[in-house]
């Protein structure tokens, strides 16, 4: 089995592929992201010590154009199972060919806010959609990417969200005052700002910008 995992929750992926693997006793082979190696070496570093024989469970670490073909096209790969983007996705099961593949790859999650909320109710859908947009800074797959409101309350959600959103304390991470740290790295960072400035340019309003900061 060949596993391929993201970044954004470096042990959350490797466990969920991980753990059928061994409950159903085949060997895995796993890539993580070049990004977040250091977390599935630390996992299989304990799973030895734990018992697990070491031919059931192996970390590569490297570039996807170093190794990424070998993942996918080895003989001896049953099934291939990638969590990520799509286009990756995409030319995963084209080289893949007859292989069986697990492809969970990536969302567009709308929220969606209609006008029979009101009161504590139309508060509640406001935090929701701070704390979903904003969560593990918005590196995941289930976060809230679009918020559609009907036109009769976005009058009234909107400077809710404005309100929790500028109450956001953002830095450093590793602070335990933080509650919004950085993205993966300065590249992901700027592609979020770019969208956000292509949105004016288009005609939207920008109601809060803080200022970016490096990630």
């Amino acid at each position: 089995m060949s596993a391929i995992t993201p970044f954004n929750h470096p042990l959350n992926m490797v466990s969920h592929k991980i753990a059928p693997s061994i409950a159903t006793n085949n060997c895995m082979v796993c890539k993580p992201t070049e990004l977040t190696p250091l977390t599935a070496l630390t996992l299989a570093d304990i799973l030895y010590e734990a018992g697990l024989p070491p031919e059931m469970f192996q970390v590569v670490t490297g570039r996807p154009q170093d190794i990424g073909d070998e993942m996918i096209t080895n003989d001896i790969v049953d099934i291939v199972t990638f969590t990520g983007g799509m286009s990756v996705g995409k030319m995963i099961a084209s080289k893949a060919g007859y292989k069986r593949q697990a492809l969970e790859l990536g969302g567009n999650d709308p929220l969606i806010v209609l006008n029979d909320l009101a009161g504590t109710d139309l508060e509640r859908a406001a935090i929701i959609a701070v704390a979903g947009a904003t969560g593990n800074s918005g590196q995941r797959c289930t976060a809230i990417k679009r918020i559609l409101v009907q036109h009769s309350v976005a009058d009234r959600i909107v400077p809710m969200v404005l309100e929790k959103a500028k109450a956001i304390r953002f830095g450093d991470p590793q602070d335990p005052e933080t509650e919004l740290g950085c993205v993966i790295n300065a590249e992901a960072a700027e592609l979020f700002e770019n969208r956000v400035l292509q949105a004016a340019e288009q005609g939207a309003e920008i109601l809060y910008h803080p200022g970016r900061q490096g990630c």
